[in-house]
């Protein structure tokens, strides 16, 4: 509200001026009132990240882990530790044997508190050069991640990102190795989920639900409360990609508590059936976009904005979370820096060093 102009007959009159007594008990009570504003305001000191870094912690009254605690699962929804659906929203790493220089504590400064994200997706890539080829240094890199991501009040999942071969199974004895590893150093924090398959593809839904049953009790071995995100058919499409749908998880499902089913999608690719299959599975079973783009399947080519704005608003209204891959600076037009930044060492704040896409999900994350 504009205030009004100041005038003369507006003016108060002048009181008399207070005797020295009255003067000092007033310099006292204006001294009281002062500190109590503030320690009434938010702290504005910096907190150590354990990684060389401050923290600046101004920008949120709460970070996403202090606002909402362990998260659980209450009936088909994501809740907080006081049983109230919320959406996290964030970004997942690329593969870290190929962009771990994109993940460093001021990047990661950028994501909590430029971005405001909620949640840090770590894929670890299983083949392609990733954890088969050294799974001590693998195991490491997420676990620096995890407590990067955790020491800015970020949700972190856990990602085992399995892809060729499609069947988890394949993968088993590392998983159990993985998981194990991974749950023993940090089965006392509240904000770690674990995806155990990326993308399942040309494999049968009983032959995952098979793998799930096996891996979760790795994981509920050392972590008993952990939120379990479970891999759906044909690329974690709901089994849309290989001409299936979600009734075969709705009518069959993981004999486990606590546990979420994922689904990706690129927007540019995969149009109303997958759209409406996500609407559907949502009402059924608990689920969460794991990973989405807004270009074709493969992260690359022209940005669909308007058929990713449809995925969001359908997410929004069901409460659904959601991971956007990816947080790097690949060439593809799906992560979301320009070529050089990771190199550089950003600038990770702000619009400049980023793609349309982006700039584009910065914005809905922040939103």
């Amino acid at each position: 509200m504009t205030p009004a102009p100041h005038t003369a007959s507006a003016c108060p009159k002048p009181h008399p001026e207070p005797g020295p007594r009255l003067a000092a008990l007033l310099t006292v009570l204006a001294g009281a009132l002062l500190l109590l504003l503030t320690a009434a305001l938010p702290a504005t000191a910096a907190r150590p990240t354990g990684y060389g870094a401050d923290v600046p912690i101004t920008h949120r009254a709460a970070t996403p882990v202090d606002a909402g605690g362990r998260l659980q699962v209450c009936g088909t929804r994501l809740c907080n530790q006081h049983g109230v659906p919320v959406q996290l929203r964030g970004m997942s790493t690329h593969g870290t044997q190929w962009y771990a220089q994109c993940l460093t504590d001021a990047s990661l400064d950028a994501l909590a508190h430029d971005w405001r994200a909620d949640v840090l997706r770590v894929s670890t890539y299983v083949q392609e050069g990733g954890y088969e080829t050294d799974p001590a240094h693998f195991t490491a890199v997420a676990d620096r991640l995890i407590r990067q991501a955790s020491d800015r009040g970020l949700y972190v999942i856990v990602d085992w990102h399995t892809l060729t071969p499609g069947d988890p199974m394949a993968n088993l004895d590392r998983a159990t190795r993985f998981f194990t590893d991974i749950t023993s150093r940090h089965k006392d924090r509240v904000n770690v989920l674990y995806e155990i398959a990326n993308e399942p593809n040309g494999v049968s839904w009983s032959r995952i639900k098979e793998y799930a049953e096996r891996i979760i009790p790795v994981i509920r071995g050392n972590d008993p409360d952990a939120l379990v995100l479970v891999g759906t058919r044909a690329w974690s499409s709901f089994g849309v990609s290989e001409g299936a749908d979600e009734s075969e998880v709705v009518n069959d499902p993981v004999d486990a508590a606590n546990i979420m089913y994922t689904f990706h999608f690129y927007a540019a690719s995969h149009r109303d059936e997958y759209l409406a299959a996500l609407s559907r599975a949502a009402d059924r079973i608990p689920v969460f976009v794991t990973e989405f783009g807004t270009q074709n399947y493969a992260g690359e080519g022209a940005d669909d904005f308007a058929m990713s704005g449809r995925y969001l608003d359908l997410m929004a209204r069901k409460k659904i979370s959601w991971v956007n891959w990816n947080y790097s600076d690949d060439h593809r037009s799906g992560a979301v820096f320009t070529p050089g930044t990771c190199a550089a060492d950003g600038p990770w704040a702000g619009t400049r060093s980023l793609k349309p896409a982006g700039v584009w999900i910065r914005d809905r994350i922040r939103s």
